[in-house]
């Protein structure tokens, strides 16, 4: 079960989550044949790599 700091922490998380994919979600019905790399931001992505 859940602490409420750990319920704060996860809400924020998605939060933050929720709000790239409403971004990713917008950019390809305005941009449908925009290139992936202009779209992400790379940062994440090479974090992950490392």
């Amino acid at each position: 079960m859940l602490t409420v700091d750990g319920m704060k922490t996860l809400i924020g998380l998605l939060s933050i989550i929720a709000v790239e994919l409403l971004e990713l979600t917008f950019l390809h019905r305005t941009q449908p044949s925009a290139p992936a790399i202009e779209i992400l931001h790379p940062q994440p992505y090479q974090i992950k790599r490392k």
